[in-house]
């Protein structure tokens, strides 16, 4: 199993522009693990990665995943997290995501980016990523969206008030694709 937090702290920017909070790493399925910032697993034709790329950089489609991810760290500032530190599948994942939510998790994550230094102005920009996830999360990071740190106070705000879906098919790929162009106000 890849070490996920490592290959994520790899591609993370200096400052952070936009947030964004997904689900968990994925399971590993054929001996393969697609996670999101492993540079060496190709990009599933209908995966997380592959859509929020077509969505965000629609005129500089490549097909090499390192240049997206270089181009989404240091060119766009963004930044994915995960809910959960592992992969999570099957029907306990809501209630798992809810114990997520109770321990604090997620907003202990974006302390601990904030002590780093990974915001400015004081705002957390973050979109939610799936519609599971905007229906546990969303009222509960709009309660808890004022966080104190170290270097001073900052403001979660969250982007999509709407959920948007979790890429898996091309319908949802689709509206995925449109609803995070403009989310990001990168519509045409």
């Amino acid at each position: 199993m890849a070490d996920y937090e490592l290959l994520r702290r790899e591609h993370k920017p200096d400052k952070i522009d936009l947030l964004f909070l997904a689900e968990s790493p994925p399971v590993p399925w054929n001996g393969h693990t697609p996670f999101f910032y492993d540079e060496n697993e190709d990009m599933p034709s209908m995966g997380l990665f592959q859509t929020m790329m077509k969505a965000l950089y629609p005129k500089d489609w490549r097909q090499v995943k390192k240049d997206f991810l270089t181009t989404f760290q240091i060119r766009s500032k963004y930044y994915l997290i995960d809910a959960s530190s592992v992969p999570l599948e099957g029907k306990g994942r809501r209630k798992k995501f809810r114990e997520i939510r109770a321990a604090g998790t997620v907003i202990n994550t974006i302390k601990n980016l904030a002590d780093e230094g990974s915001f400015e102005d004081g705002q957390i920009k973050l979109i939610i990523v799936g519609k599971t996830m905007h229906k546990i999360f969303y009222d509960y990071l709009i309660e808890n969206s004022q966080i104190d740190t170290s270097i001073g106070r900052f403001v979660i705000v969250v982007l999509n008030k709407n959920p948007l879906p979790f890429p898996h098919t091309r319908e949802s790929n689709e509206e995925f694709i449109s609803e995070l162009r403009r989310i990001a106000g990168r519509e045409g």
